[in-house]
Order: structure tokens, then C-alpha cells, then sequence
């Protein structure tokens, strides 16, 4: 049955929840899940999704129950002794796996390479249409959303122009765990800050770890998508 062998795709090949794999491809809750435990099919656009995600899963396998599960054997080059240094998470030594552009690996997370910019904005996940450039995987970060280069100077030294950040998307503003480093994107900037409490009511303040740079008052309200900076994986070690 379909849902069968989609389960048996997503527990035994994946390890990871079919709630997990909603959320690795940006479906509504219940999309795949529902299905499973309905014992149905799940939509072509939804199918789509998870073959651009996971390409090594065989479609005829998939439906027909014929040939293996998987259409080859995943080669990765591993790049081990990477040092990370991050904001939220104790700082340590991990294995960094770039896999193939259209491949990943479970527990990976999506890579977008820095594009120039001005103020310091980065590269940001925001567009579900835009491909990776490739996947990095590193125990630890593996609920990321995605990954990507920074540019600017002003959060140095603690991150400096082409570092990869690993960010997660903060969905709950009430939860913000002030004092920490984000990804802050607005209509005109992608901002790479420490978020501060602000002593009026609906505002935040964006502080630059570099003394050079002043704070900026921001409404709540201009910032459309948050991302906490989990890690920091630095230049130099790459």
C-alpha cells in the first residue's frame, strides 16, 4: 500500500516523523501524517515537494511496491574536525557532511551561498521556489531551517564576513530569548543582530556586536520573518 511504503520511507530510510518530513518540505500539518494513518494517497503537489527534497526515493517503489526502495547508494563527502562556535549552543567540535545540491541526508538542513548586499543583510531562506546551493549536515543543528553565508562586519568578532550561520525560524515572538544573535528579515533588510529588550512596548532593539556600529529601535511589527542563529561554522576552517 502507498501509505505503507511512504511510512516505511520516512521511519526506517529517513528516521525521522512524518510530522518531521512536513516540516523538512513546508506542508500543512497534517499533509502527510493523515494520510498515513488513513491509509491514503497524498496529493501531487505535496508528491512533488518530497521528491525535490528526497530524490533518492524510487517513485515506481514508491507506487507500485516494485524494485528498491531508494535509487542509489548516498556517497557523501565528509569534511571532519570543523570547528563551530555559536551564540546559543555550546561551541564544538563536529563532523560537516556536503552532500550532492538536489540530495540530503537526514538531519541535513538546506545551504543558500551569500550574495552581496548592503547593511550587512544575508542571504535569507524566505523564497520556497529557490534551490540550495547544496546540504550541511552536524549533529546539534539538525532542527535548523536552513544555513547560509553572512556579509558584513557588524557583529565581528564574533561573526565575520562569510561566515555560515545555521538559523532556526522563531515562530512565537513571545518566545524571544533576548540577548541572543538572530536573523532579523524586514522588507529592506536581512539583519544579522543581538535582539535586546526594548523599554517601549512593541519595539526591539537591534545591537551590533561591533562597537562601530550603533543600535537600531525597530517596530515588532516591521520584522517579517525571525531566525535564531544557533551555530556559527567560521571561514577560516573551511
Amino acid at each position: 500500500m502507498f501509505s505503507q511504503r511512504l511510512n516505511e520511507f520516512i521511519i526506517n530510510y529517513l528516521k525521522i516523523t512524518p510530522y518531521a518530513l512536513e516540516k523538512s518540505i513546508d506542508v500543512s500539518n497534517g499533509a502527510i501524517s493523515k494520510a498515513i494513518a488513513n491509509g491514503k494517497t497524498i496529493g501531487m503537489d505535496t508528491l512533488e515537494k518530497i521528491f525535490i527534497k528526497y530524490p533518492d526515493l524510487n517513485l515506481e517503489w514508491l507506487i507500485s511496491g516494485n524494485g528498491e526502495m531508494t535509487k542509489r547508494e548516498r556517497k557523501n563527502e565528509i569534511l571532519s574536525g570543523q570547528k563551530l562556535v555559536n551564540s546559543s549552543v555550546e561551541a564544538k567540535e563536529s563532523t560537516i557532511i556536503y552532500d550532492d545540491p538536489l540530495r540530503n541526508i537526514p538531519g541535513s538542513i538546506p545551504f543558500f551561498e551569500w550574495r552581496q548586499g548592503q547593511g550587512g543583510p544575508v542571504t535569507v531562506y524566505n523564497d520556497t521556489n529557490e534551490i540550495p546551493s547544496t546540504y550541511i549536515y552536524s549533529p546539534g543543528f539538525e532542527d535548523c531551517t536552513f544555513a547560509c553565508r553572512v556579509s558584513g562586519d557588524s557583529m565581528e568578532d564574533r561573526i565575520k564576513s562569510g561566515d555560515i550561520i545555521a538559523c532556526k525560524e522563531i515562530n512565537n515572538r513571545e518566545s524571544i530569548s533576548f540577548g541572543d544573535i538572530f536573523l532579523v528579515v524586514t522588507a529592506e533588510y536581512r539583519l544579522v543582530k543581538i535582539i535586546r529588550r526594548s523599554p517601549k512596548v512593541g519595539w526591539i532593539i537591534l545591537r551590533s556586536y561591533n562597537k562601530d556600529f550603533d543600535d537600531m529601535d525597530m517596530r515588532m511589527e516591521e520584522v517579517l520573518n525571525l531566525y535564531l542563529v544557533k551555530g556559527v561554522i567560521k571561514k577560516t576552517h573551511i
